[in-house]
């Protein structure tokens, strides 16, 4: 049966239909806000996801076109466009590998749709439905990835708002996770309209998500993130927050049971103690940050060590095969069974990409002019003059090209971090970096040291050509 013929996409666009360098191929998925597409990309050659802006409470599709269902809805559909493009403008600046990769938006048939790279995994809710629980380092792969990409989201002051397991790829290649769907377009358009509940996910959604003027914060995907750890470890979404704030209010106890004080077989304290404290009502009283929260669970660093802890074979039934899901991340090379010169190859291109990408905001040239005199101060070191006064590099040159070479550090630092492949070369990276640093500080400190030593030099005036 095809996707067309299913109740639940009835109002799908048809297999085949153009959006602008995209071609249909299938319906991956449908929800009360869009619809989201296979597709195959004319111009790059690559598959995508395209996510189409439907809101069935407020829309229909009228032939291809999109239309509000009567001109009282007119103003909130609108509103909510302009918001779902807000969005996509917002992540398509983020370039995290656990975070989804949006390509592209633009406006067609009334409105709007975000391009972004297709997944090739499983969603983390068939993979629990399957297992039932989680170990906790096979809960940490998953974890600790994640809350990466999130702690990128916040510094840049996004939310996710709709962090649970059917967001979570599992990526079919090398079993990391990826964050996909942001709610935060939906959650505004649930406040524009007061209808809260339905854009809440039971379980997993914080009490400010219910509220039309609930403060939300980093705490609110802390919740929904301790939420998920809950599931992976007993096996059950925790208890609605709804009825949690209903009971408490009547002066009863707290229905959702403390993880810690039970003592969960297999699980540290410290995850458990995580759980418990990012599940609490009051925002207040719940990590106000990611780093923090992890801090509680014993965990310094997050992404950088998921690759530490075990795979999902080891909790695979024998001969099952993950199903095919949402979407591939283009930028993230695996280098697992690769030659030597074959990583090195993918090392240097995904480095390169990635600084020539604009790293942390800044312009392409700026990587060019940076770049340039990183690789000749490389090359010349052994018999550089030092910065002093009877050398040929003053310290003005010297102050420049530091500054040209922090950004670029910065860059090539964060672009071996956040590399999937052979950590090798991500770590020779970093040590050229931490190399570099220390050469510049020498250079620094020994033409200081020349420049007091050195005599001064006299300077005679030329006498000028009329008075020869």
């Amino acid at each position: 049966m095809s996707s067309q013929d299913r109740p639940d996409h009835r109002q799908a666009l048809p297999a085949g239909h153009q959006l602008g360098n995209c071609r249909v191929v299938r319906v991956l998925g449908a929800g009360g806000f869009g619809i989201t597409y296979l597709c195959e990309h004319a111009r790059l050659g690559v598959q995508v996801a395209v996510k189409e802006y439907l809101p069935n409470e407020i829309a229909v599709r009228d032939g291809t076109a999109v239309h509000p269902k009567s001109a009282g809805d007119r103003e909130r559909f609108e509103w909510g466009l302009s918001r779902f493009l807000d969005e996509a403008r917002t992540l398509a600046r983020f370039e995290h590998p656990n975070v989804v990769r949006v390509r592209d938006c633009f406006e067609a048939n009334n409105t709007a749709y975000i391009v972004m790279d297709y997944e090739d995994g499983e969603p983390l809710d068939a993979l629990l439905e399957r297992h039932g629980t989680l170990t906790e380092a096979q809960l940490k792969r998953v974890v600790l990835p994640v809350a990466d990409g999130l702690r990128q989201v916040h510094a840049a002051g996004f939310l996710h708002r709709d962090v649970k397991p059917s967001n979570i790829f599992v990526r079919r290649s090398d079993e990391s996770p990826v964050l996909l769907d942001f709610g935060s377009a939906r959650q505004a358009l649930g406040r524009k309209s007061r209808s809260m509940t339905a854009i809440a996910s039971a379980g997993y959604s914080p009490p400010e998500q219910y509220e039309s003027q609930g403060d939300q914060g980093a705490w609110t995907d802390i919740y929904a993130l301790s939420a998920l750890c809950h599931r992976a470890i007993t096996g059950e979404a925790p208890v609605e927050a709804p009825r949690r704030t209903g009971e408490v209010a009547r002066s009863r106890a707290d229905p959702q049971q403390s993880l810690a004080a039970a003592g969960v077989a297999g699980y540290s304290s410290g995850l458990l103690e995580a759980v418990d404290w990012g599940l609490r009502l009051v925002e207040t009283e719940r990590p106000q940050g990611l780093g923090d929260w992890l801090a509680r669970m014993g965990e310094r660093t997050s992404a950088k060590r998921s690759a530490n802890y075990s795979s999902w074979a080891g909790r695979q039934a024998d001969g099952a095969e993950p199903k095919a899901g949402a979407q591939r991340n283009a930028s993230n090379t695996i280098a697992t069974g690769r030659t030597g010169v074959e990583r090195s190859i993918l090392f240097i291109t995904e480095l390169v990409t990635r600084l020539m990408r604009g790293s942390l905001g800044l312009a392409r040239s700026f990587w060019l002019f940076g770049l340039t005199p990183l690789v000749s101060s490389s090359v010349a070191f052994a018999g550089v003059e030092f910065p002093g006064r009877s050398t040929g590099m003053g310290w003005a040159s010297y102050l420049v090209a530091v500054c040209y070479f922090v950004p670029v550090w910065v860059g090539i630092w964060r672009a071996a971090s956040a590399y999937q492949g052979w950590r090798g070369w991500a770590n020779l990276a970093q040590i050229y970096v931490l190399v570099h640093v220390v050469a510049m500080v020498v250079v620094g400190i020994l033409g200081l040291l020349e420049a007091v030593e050195a005599p001064p030099v006299s300077r005679r005036r030329r006498p000028r050509a009329f008075l020869r």
